[in-house]
């Protein structure tokens, strides 16, 4: 059997006894009473819009559709939907289950197969989609876990160019823990099969290859305190047709079983990434302290990408007094990158933030959040241009102010909610024209008052934001109001809403309304009656204002 087919084996096996009886029976929470299930729905609508600025939209502005949904539900576990639309317009079809994929548990063992996104550890497999097979066992203290499969698609395209192989692999873990208290190794494998694309070196691709050992390990010292670690170091090979290394050398550098494990070249570098916290909770208070280094260039076949070239040092103190009714959260941060010195500029940031929650009622609330960071750059690497970089040292701020009233009784309730907050970038440079392009400041404020008469099936919302930004092209302003209405008739079966939206800036103004209302007269039938308005006028150029209508009937069968 061909390597690159192995990952079909375990789905194959799935496929082959997965569905027989006892294998159902077995699933404690599987249902046999009723084991498939089809539910789903069918519809059709019509609309008409006019003046509408669509050029299809406007060629034929009364428009039907036709549409419909089933999902097969098998054994209350495994689902498989299906969509059909059809309109005057387009139609479509859509199969989701085009990546399906299962897990099925009974009494700590999972069976993986199909399209799976398993995580193993923050570094090594983590939620890359697999398609393949596996297994995870959770018995006692035991912790173990293996998946394999195909990790990307070989593609080639339109113009017959190769761009990316067919890419294979695995994951294994194997721990020993339960709670918060476990200890877990983590090795995963993953390489682009050659065979899967012809004449690749003529289009400068390389078929890559990568081993990666990750430890993660979780302690509790009592109730109080408690380790987190999670470790990782990736060996990633980008040509595996690179010149090969002397043994001798490696031999005095790292480990035999690790080098003929990775069968490194030149092209191979080996890279770490970690991050560990400790974290302390006490009665009405409590801190966590981080830590995380991620090494330039980090990344492995079992993760989509990762910020790396960095480095994090944070500290995290929270407070609760007055029987929780006021609770402060405070987040110092401290970060770093050029870990290798090599790039023209290092960075580095302060970022501190802290929230103030007092709730001194169930009526009245307030809420204060502050951001601070700063970014400074200093040279890195010995500069060989005949001008400088442009180096950054800026500070930004966010505050936050949200106070809120409610008064709530059986009959009705009443919530007021109000937020105000500004921010502003302070570019400390050197170059005045950098930092007329770049400082800028902002005010937003925003208001919302809603009444709800719950007996009545009546609710009402009334809102109106302000917001104000100014940088070197000048002051931008808007305001804007907003406000709805919702009733329910024939004891809330029949539902229906209003409301209006009007936004006043310098260069438009722009109005729009709404009306609906729902039926749902019998169980498995609703019908719907929408009409929009929107108007919108341009004070720069008159040819961009518009004025549009746009009205839905539909109708809905669900089973």
């Amino acid at each position: 059997m061909k390597k690159g087919k192995l990952y079909l084996l375990p789905l194959l096996l799935l496929w082959t006894f997965g569905f027989c009886p006892v294998f159902a029976q077995d699933l404690s929470q599987l249902s046999a009473k009723n084991p498939v299930k089809v539910s789903g729905s069918v519809g059709a609508r019509s609309y008409y819009s006019m003046g509408s600025r669509s050029p299809l939209y406007r060629a034929n502005p009364f428009g039907y559709g036709l549409s419909g949904s089933v999902t097969i539900s098998l054994l209350n576990g495994v689902s498989f939907p299906f969509s059909v639309s059809y309109s005057n317009r387009q139609t479509s079809f859509a199969q989701p289950f085009n990546q399906f994929g299962m897990s099925p548990t009974y009494k700590g063992f999972t069976l993986h197969a199909g399209y799976r996104n398993l995580r193993f550890s923050d570094y090594t497999l983590n939620g890359f989609t697999m398609l393949g097979g596996g297994l995870e066992v959770q018995k006692g203290l035991l912790r173990m876990g293996f998946m394999m499969g195909r990790l990307n698609k070989s593609i080639t395209s339109a113009e017959n160019r190769p761009t990316t192989f067919r890419r294979m692999g695995y994951a294994a873990r194997l721990g020993i823990g339960k709670g918060q208290n476990y200890l877990d190794l983590i090795m995963m494998q993953g390489y682009d099969d050659a065979t899967s694309l012809t004449d690749y070196e003529k289009f400068g691709l390389s078929p890559a290859r990568n081993t990666v050992v990750g430890v993660v390990i979780n302690k509790s010292f009592g109730t109080r305190l408690v380790f987190n670690a999670d470790a990782a170091l990736s060996i990633y090979t980008g040509d595996v047709n690179a010149a090969k290394i002397d043994p001798a050398l490696l031999e005095a550098q790292v480990s035999p079983v690790l080098y003929k494990t990775v069968d490194a070249n030149i092209s191979s570098r080996g890279l770490i990434a970690v991050s560990s916290s400790l974290a302390y909770s006490g009665k009405g208070y409590g801190i966590r302290a981080g830590y995380q280094r991620i090494d330039p260039g980090f990344t492995t076949m079992g993760m989509y990408n990762v910020n790396n070239d960095l480095e994090i040092i944070s500290i995290a103190p929270r407070f609760n007094f007055l029987k929780n009714k006021v609770v402060f959260n405070g987040n110092l941060r401290l970060q770093r990158d050029n870990l290798y010195s090599d790039k023209l500029r290092s960075t580095r940031r302060f970022l501190p933030s802290a929230t103030l929650s007092i709730n001194p009622s169930t009526m009245f609330g307030i809420m204060v959040n502050a951001n601070y960071s700063t970014l400074n750059q200093a040279p890195g690497i010995k500069q060989t241009v005949t001008q400088a970089v442009q180096l950054m040292n800026q500070a930004n701020y966010t505050l936050m102010l949200m106070p809120r009233l409610t008064f709530v009784n059986e009959a009705f309730s009443h919530n007021l909610m109000l937020s105000v907050g500004t921010n502003q970038l302070i570019d400390n440079s050197t170059d005045t024209t950098f930092k007329r392009n770049t400082e800028y400041s902002g005010l937003n404020a925003n208001f919302n008052y809603g009444l709800s008469l719950d007996k009545q099936f009546l609710s009402a919302d009334f809102g109106v934001s302000y917001f104000s930004l100014t940088n070197i092209g000048g002051t931008t302003d808007n305001l804007g109001v907003t406000a709805g209405v919702s009733k329910g008739f024939l004891k809330n079966k029949l539902t229906s809403n209003l409301s209006a939206n009007y936004n006043l800036s310098k260069e438009s103004n722009a109005m729009s309304f709404s009306a609906s209302a729902r039926m749902k007269p019998a169980k498995h039938h609703r019908v719907g009656l929408t009409a929009y308005q929107v108007m919108s006028q341009d004070k720069t150029a008159a040819n961009r204002n518009f004025n549009e209508f746009r009205g839905t009937l539909d109708y809905t069968y669900t089973f």
